[in-house]
Parts: C-alpha cells; sequence; structure tokens
C-alpha cells in the first residue's frame, strides 16, 4: 500500500515542469492552464514542503503566499525588527535543552560534522545562540515574479492538431500520487521496496516514494545549511560567472557560502534562496523577508551570486548589514523524474485501439509495450533480429577491436527491442565505440534521427566535441538548459551547434529541431523535448490524427527518434533515465510500428565506477542510486546470453601493473591490457619493475570554515616534491601529462597554491568527479584523511575515499605509466579496497610506511595480472612462492567466471 494519501482530483501529469501557470485573476480564482493537461483549480503544494520551490504550473498553498501583505505594507524609512514573543531562558553549553539539540539540524553555516569532540576543540560544532534559533518566521516575504519557463507557452501548439496540443500523449490516470501534492513522506518506511518490483504495475509506486524520500532530504538538507551571520556583498556583473540571468547592469549580490566547496549545500543557477536582515546587537530580526535568485557560482571562493528585483526595489541604507539566508530546495529535477516514471508506467500497462486496426486484420499485437520492454526486459520481447543487409562497414576508425566493431554491428545493423548494452571498464574506449556508432547510423540510415544523452554536461561536451569533428552545424544540435552560461561550453559547440538569442540557450523552433540527425543533451535537459511534445509518443499521435483525413492513407507510422544512445549511464539514476526514455518511447501507437523500425536504446558505462548522486540514505537503501544499467545487468536476459550486450575488456590506457589492483576488485580479472605502455624508468620507484608508489605521510588534516572541506598540507607539499621529481626523471614528463587528484575540494586549492608558487602552472590538479574519463601519463593520488574520528561523517555524506569504492576505482584508473598513491595509510586501510591496496603493495614491494598491523599480505587475493606479468617476465622479482601457490587456484577460477558472477 503506498505511504501517501490519495489526493482528490489530481492530474498525473499536473507536477510536470511543463505546466504553465496564468497569473491568478483574483485573490481566489486561479485559472491554471498546462501544455499537457488542464490542472484542477485546488491544486496547490503541500504546505508542508516549506523549503521546496515547486516548478511552473503548481501553486503553493495559500498559506504560503504572503506577497499581499508585503506589496500593500508601505516601506518603512527605519529598520524594522522583529523580537522573539520571549525571551528564553539562559541555558549553559553542557545542559543543552533537546529543542536545541533538534534545532541544531536545522540551523548551522556550512558542513556540520556529527562528531562532538568534548572539551576544547577547533573541530566542535557551531554553537549559535538560542535567540537565533527561536526566531518566529517573518510575517511576510517579498517574492520574485515566476521565472519565465523554459519553453515558451504554445510552442506545442505550432506543429500539434489542436486536440493533441493541450492534452496528455497517453491516457491520463485518475487519482494518481502526486510528490508536491501530498505532504512529505514520514519515515521510517517500514515495507520499503529494497529493490526494483518486479510487478511492473508497482514500479510508478516504488519511485515515487523513493523520490518523496529524496526531495524530503534535500529539503532536510537545506534546513541544516542555513546562514545565520552572512554578509550580503556587491559586486560588478561578471558574465564569465552569473550569465544572463540578472537582471540589471548595476551590479550583483554576492554571498559567501563555504560549503559549496563540497557541495554541501548543492547549488543550481536558478536556485531561490530567501534572506532576512538580523540585527546581532538587538537579538532580533526584520519581520520581513527577501526573495533572490541564484545566477551564479564561484565553488573555489565559496561564493554565490544572487539577483533580486525586491533587494533593488528597497533602498540602499536599509539592505547592508547581516542576513540569515535559507536556502530553497529546486523541485524541478524530481517533477522531471517523477513525471517521466509516470508516462514510463502508463506506456506499460494502456494502449489504445488504433482507429484504423480493421484495416490490418494480419498485423500481428506486439507481445507487450516497448516501454515494458525497456524496463523489464526477458526473452518473450525478443523478435528475430531485423538486419538491413549490410554485410561490410566502412570503418570511420580504422583501430577498432573485434568486440568494438561487434558492438557497433549490432547497434546500427540490428533491431532490438530490449536495450543494448555496453559495458566497459576505464580505457576499454566506451565513448570511442558510441561516436562510430552514432556516425554509422547517420550515414548508413537517412531516416534516422538520434537522440544521444549523458547525465552530466562535461559527459555530453566530450562526445559533443568528438562527433563535431565528422559532423556539421546542421547535422547535430547541442541541446542546452537555458540556464547554463555560455562560459561553460566549449567555443566549439557554442558557436556552431547551440542556439543562442539574448546571450541565452534557447530550444530552436520545431522545424529546426526535426532537421537534425543528431541531437545531444543531458538527461535532465531531454526534459525539454517532453515540455515541449516533441516526442514520439506525442508526433505518432499526430500522424494517427492526421491520418483520419485520408481514410486510404497508409496505416504505418514513422518514428521520428529511431535511437536513444546514452553515455555514462551508470551515473544515472533510473528515474533519471526515463526522462530521455520517454523522449522515444513510441506509446499508444507503437502497434503501427510493427513493419517499420522501433527505437534503440543503447545504454554504456561503466558500472563500478562514480554512480549517481542520491541525497537521502533511505532512498539510497532502496537502490534509488542504481542506475538502469546496472538494474539490466542483474536480469537473465543478460547473464545467460550475449546477443544484447557486449563487455569491452580491452584496456588501452594504462601498464599492466596499474591494472592489478582494480582488475581483481571490481572486473573479476577480465580487463586486458593491449596498449604497449612503457614501463616509467622514474628513480622513485621502491620498485623498478611495476610503476606503483603507496607512500604512508604521517600528518593531521585540517578543516576549513567549520568543516566545509578539508585539506592536509603535508600530503600538499609531498605531493608538489613528486611532481618535481618526476618533471627531472627520465621519462620527460611535460607539466600537463601530470595529474594530481583529490577528494576534497580544499586540498584541490591548496595544491593550486602551492604548484603555482613553485611554477608548476601547467600540472592538472582537481576532485575525483572532474577526473572520469580524464587520463595522464603520471597521477599522484592525495588521499587527505588522517583522523579516523570524522570517517563516519565522511561516509554519511559521501565524502573521501574510505567505504567509497566507486570513487576510488575512478582515482585508480586514471594513469597510464606511473601511479603514486600519497595517504595516511593508517586511517586508510580501515577501508576494504584501500587494505587490498596496502597488501599488494607490501607483497610487491612498493609500499613506503610503516607497518600496519590491521594488513596481513597472506590474506589478500592475487590478480591474474599480477600472475601473469611474473611469468611472462622471469627476471621480475615475483612474491613469495608460497603465496603464489595459494592464490593461483583462486585466480584460475576467477579467471574462468563471468564478470557478473
Amino acid at each position: 500500500m503506498s505511504k501517501f494519501p490519495t489526493p482528490t482530483a489530481i492530474n498525473s501529469y499536473a507536477y510536470t515542469p511543463a505546466a504553465l501557470a496564468v497569473p491568478p485573476l483574483d485573490n481566489t480564482e486561479y485559472s491554471v492552464f498546462s501544455q499537457i493537461g488542464s490542472l484542477p483549480r485546488d491544486l496547490y503544494v503541500n504546505p508542508l514542503w516549506t523549503d521546496v520551490i515547486p516548478p511552473n504550473g503548481l501553486h503553493g498553498h495559500p498559506s504560503l503566499l504572503q506577497e499581499g501583505t508585503a506589496a500593500a505594507r508601505p516601506r518603512s524609512k527605519a529598520i524594522q525588527i522583529r523580537r522573539p514573543n520571549q525571551s528564553p531562558p539562559c541555558v549553559s553549553h553542557n545542559s543543552r535543552s533537546k529543542l536545541e539539540q533538534q534545532t541544531d539540524n536545522r540551523h548551522g553555516q556550512g558542513f556540520k560534522c556529527s562528531l562532538q569532540p568534548s572539551g576544547l576543540s577547533k573541530f566542535a560544532t557551531i554553537y549559535e545562540p538560542l535567540w537565533i534559533r527561536n526566531l518566529p518566521p517573518p510575517l511576510s516575504v517579498k517574492r520574485l515574479a515566476p521565472a519565465a519557463p523554459h519553453v515558451q507557452p504554445g510552442y506545442s501548439a505550432t506543429f500539434l492538431p489542436a486536440p493533441l496540443a493541450f492534452s496528455s500523449p497517453i491516457l491520463q490516470l485518475q487519482n494518481a500520487n502526486s510528490i508536491l501534492s501530498n505532504p512529505p513522506p514520514t519515515l521510517p518506511f517500514a515495507n520499503l521496496q529494497p529493490t526494483v518490483p518486479e510487478d511492473p504495475a508497482k514500479y510508478r509506486q516504488y519511485f515515487t516514494e523513493l523520490l518523496a524520500l529524496e526531495l524530503a532530504s534535500l529539503q532536510e538538507k537545506a534546513r541544516s545549511h542555513v546562514l545565520n551571520h552572512a554578509p550580503l556583498g556587491l559586486e560588478k556583473p561578471r558574465s564569465n560567472i552569473v550569465g544572463q540571468l540578472t537582471t540589471t547592469t548595476l551590479g550583483v549580490w554576492t554571498l559567501q557560502v563555504p560549503g559549496i566547496r563540497e557541495d554541501a549545500p548543492r547549488i543550481f543557477l536558478g536556485d531561490m534562496v530567501l534572506l532576512r536582515k538580523i540585527d546581532l546587537h538587538q537579538q532580533a530580526a526584520q519581520e520581513y523577508a527577501f526573495e533572490a535568485r541564484v545566477i551564479g557560482s564561484l565553488k573555489r571562493e565559496g561564493k554565490v551570486y544572487i539577483d533580486s528585483d525586491t533587494l533593488w526595489a528597497t533602498e540602499q541604507a536599509l539592505i547592508a548589514g547581516t542576513y540569515q539566508v535559507e536556502f530553497k530546495v529546486n523541485s524541478q529535477q524530481i517533477c522531471l523524474m517523477q513525471n517521466a516514471v509516470a508516462m514510463m508506467s502508463a506506456m506499460i500497462q494502456e494502449r489504445r485501439r488504433l482507429w484504423w486496426d480493421h484495416l490490418l486484420p494480419t498485423l500481428p499485437s506486439p507481445p507487450a509495450s516497448s516501454a515494458l520492454a525497456y524496463l523489464f526486459p526477458s526473452q518473450k520481447h525478443i523478435r528475430q533480429p531485423i538486419r538491413n543487409g549490410i554485410e561490410f562497414i566502412d570503418w570511420i576508425e580504422s583501430d577498432l577491436n573485434a568486440m568494438q566493431q561487434r558492438a557497433i554491428r549490432d547497434i546500427t545493423t540490428g533491431q532490438h527491442d530490449v536495450p543494448y548494452l555496453l559495458f566497459g571498464p576505464a580505457g576499454t574506449g566506451k565513448t570511442k565505440t558510441l561516436v562510430e556508432a552514432v556516425l554509422q547510423i547517420v550515414r548508413r540510415q537517412q531516416h534516422a534521427s538520434v537522440l544521444v544523452c549523458a547525465p552530466s554536461n562535461s559527459a555530453a561536451d566530450t562526445i559533443a566535441l568528438r562527433l563535431a569533428r565528422k559532423l556539421d552545424g546542421e547535422e547535430m544540435l547541442r541541446l542546452q538548459n537555458p540556464t547554463r552560461t555560455l562560459a561553460e561550453v566549449p567555443d566549439v559547440l557554442k558557436d556552431m551547434y547551440c542556439d543562442v538569442q539574448n546571450g541565452q540557450f534557447v530550444l530552436p523552433d520545431w522545424q529546426t529541431v526535426m532537421r537534425y540527425r543528431v541531437v545531444v543533451t543531458t538527461c535532465i535537459d531531454a526534459g525539454l523535448l517532453v515540455t515541449a511534445r516533441l516526442t514520439n509518443a506525442a508526433l505518432l499521435c499526430a500522424q494517427s490524427e492526421l491520418g483520419r483525413v485520408n481514410p486510404r492513407s497508409k496505416p504505418y507510422l514513422q518514428a521520428h527518434w529511431t535511437h536513444l544512445i546514452m553515455d555514462e549511464a551508470g551515473q544515472a539514476m533510473e528515474p533519471e533515465t526515463l526522462i530521455p526514455l520517454s523522449v522515444i518511447a513510441p506509446g499508444k501507437e507503437e502497434r503501427a510500428l510493427a513493419h517499420t523500425v522501433r527505437p534503440v536504446v543503447v545504454l554504456c558505462g561503466d558500472i563500478k565506477q562514480l554512480p549517481a548522486i542520491v541525497s537521502s540514505d533511505h532512498a539510497r537503501q532502496a537502490g534509488l542510486d542504481v542506475s538502469l544499467l546496472e538494474r539490466l545487468m542483474e536480469r537473465p536476459l543478460y547473464q545467460e546470453s550475449e546477443q544484447h550486450i557486449t563487455c569491452l575488456a580491452m584496456n588501452y590506457r594504462s601498464h599492466r601493473g596499474i591494472l592489478w589492483l582494480p582488475n581483481t576488485l571490481f572486473y573479476n580479472n577480465r580487463l586486458q591490457p593491449c596498449n604497449n605502455v612503457p614501463l616509467s624508468k622514474w628513480p622513485g620507484l621502491p620498485n623498478p619493475r611495476l610503476p606503483i608508489l603507496v607512500k604512508h605521510v604521517e600528518a593531521e588534516d585540517d578543516w576549513v570554515e567549520e568543516g566545509a572541506s578539508w585539506f592536509n598540507q603535508a600530503e600538499v607539499r609531498e605531493c608538489r616534491e613528486i611532481v618535481l621529481s618526476l618533471l627531472a626523471g627520465p621519462d620527460r614528463l611535460r607539466q600537463s601529462e601530470i595529474g594530481v587528484v583529490t577528494p576534497w575540494r580544499e586540498q584541490v586549492l591548496n595544491l593550486r597554491k602551492e604548484f603555482r608558487d613553485s611554477g608548476l602552472w601547467d600540472v592538472n590538479i582537481g576532485n575525483v568527479e572532474a577526473y572520469q574519463g580524464a587520463e595522464y601519463r603520471a597521477v599522484i593520488i592525495s588521499c587527505v584523511r588522517s583522523r579516523p574520528e570524522f570517517v563516519p561523517s565522511d561516509r554519511s555524506n559521501g565524502m573521501g575515499f574510505i567505504h567509497e569504492p566507486k570513487r576510488f576505482n575512478v582515482a585508480m584508473t586514471r594513469a597510464k605509466e606511473v601511479l603514486v598513491v600519497v595517504a595516511n595509510c593508517r586511517a586508510h586501510s580501515e577501508d576494504s579496497s584501500f587494505r587490498e591496496l596496502l597488501r599488494l603493495a607490501m607483497r610487491n614491494d612498493f609500499y613506503l610506511g610503516p607497518n600496519l598491523e590491521n594488513v596481513k599480505v597472506e590474506d589478500g587475493a592475487m590478480s591474474t595480472l599480477e600472475i601473469t606479468t611474473f611469468a611472462e617476465a622471469p627476471s621480475a622479482s615475483p612474491p613469495n612462492g608460497k603465496q603464489m601457490s595459494n592464490h593461483f587456484a583462486f585466480v584460475s577460477n576467477s579467471m574462468a567466471q563471468s564478470l557478473f558472477d
């Protein structure tokens, strides 16, 4: 049974950002209009979602709409102060009340560590006075005008028949659960499904509950990041940072938000903040607050740029001072995902009978809808593959291996009713394979239109740049969200492959979009196509309706989007992947596609690297961070047959010694080093036969801004000395060929400062997330953490390397010739993955550090590559012979196992 109360008279698509709101006619009447259906007049966001910004088309509850009060009150010439109704009694720091303990989670500054050391400590939880915690809410809020919709009202009416332009493309479900119209979920969920249910009828409820948990968690974390004494600054506009979202040229307001260095809080362009002036001396606050919108950020400085018409309308003398800042959660992405879940669920369960069914007496009905085959693929969904007669392929890239060529043939010449999976560890050429597949589709299939997606803008830019080498601006569109700044986009893409109007990215008109052979975008930004109704479901409905005009018209339809190809699919939540899937899914008209090409879905990625970011621990435990790619790989269809999956195993990036650990821990000894990477001659290697060094550094880490981020200055100096030694070594490394990776942004800043002061301007320094997909001849990993008491906080916030195996795997697979790990090995030995690295290092003499009692060399398992390396190089110094004998049987069995065993 659902955990949400059944709403009354709610449209199943009411919560989608496609909905467009007309301003209220008066205080009681709301005329609401939607591109994909009429919204009930009494539809509001539940008042308990106090810190959530609804998407366009939803109203906040009347109790939350207080702008009329603020607008009616004349502006005062003096600061209006609102005091607490009753001054609380003084309470000592060591005898805090239950109320104080509860409000600690709501108010604070930056990232809060769960540990509270006893006695005097700089790491103690920051203390806020009781008068701040007990401040009543503001009497009124000076609100901003609603943000302009990303897709203009009436866009779909320019190409769809009137009955379709303003109706849902699939059957509307009555009494459907909506996240925002219902109250936030109450924990714990006793019967929360731990995995995606096999019953498709429960699919929608499962993900609706998880997305509600995620939104509730985002709201709670927003409350925990309230800034209680933030100065408000004014700077000259900087177009490279704030883009075109500002409404004035006089300047932009700035806030110092230290936690954004580590995405605590996570802030996006267009997000809303609430500003309320406080008086520290009088221990009081203004009775009204201002809404402001985020227009840019500078993470390395912890600075957020905001804009607010209401601030500019206030006398400047009243603005200066200290403010309490509350961050509002933008629900747009959650609503986009929930809408995609609802659409795909409806497609699974219902299909309308075609008006021309009587003309197709011999046409067999498909065994199930395409949506069902995409999400719950099984053998019964497989038809005989249809080949288009291509026996020979003129390869654009001439150096593709056999597995890459096989995958490209399967994608371009085969008909797959289920998703085709392309799994490839780091360095195996996944993106190269996808680029070749897209180019072959464009070359061979004249009527094909390909939607290429990735979870992040950086990944989408990468594949677009590679496609741009062969496709011109008339063939490919890089679809961008209007909130993205121009400075973020590579010049080649911005100048030739994007539609920019008035300094802002826009969705081109529908005729232009339909002409492109390839559209590259992110999963979330594919929601622009859903909002605009440029989906197969809507377009096929239009073809069907127009077919009524001529009863002798051909009863077969042609889908516009013929392929969905998704790169880095392992980094996306399943509901996130459903957004582009809802673009290409045929919907109710799919039966008419039986004799023509159906949309092909290709998911590509590495499920052993960085997963999707999920805020809610409960949602993560229930599987919200599991990608569709990972879930499908566990299904019997892909475990028992290779017909619809290709696993790339030939690594072209790294020296075989660097692959030892990831090959054993993450890839079941399937990796095959194929690039003849030379062995480094750097004299800093303890074992000259292996290009790896694990070096212990005994030094304490430190934090900034009460835990906003962490750094380790001793590791910074050690990394600098290693880089200088590498540059002076016989390998003739250039600065640009060296990368330094660390999990903490403050460490990135300290490394950059130290390196720049030493003249090392071209060394690449970044965090792990920025290094996904990157490679360098030499990579140095700075692990930072040395205080074990803060590891639980790291784990709960998804930071650092300890207990984060996928992040650790990303860092370990960036190097080509030399890998150096700098860490407090005693602290990191508590992590099982790092402990295997230490065993490997001790066994092969590339560890420099003290003896570690909890690391037993004999407990580790040898890698296949480790054994074959010594078998192929007898002159090398192998591990102890007894260890070789003990582990050989284990490795032999591992070689016979499948990747999925």
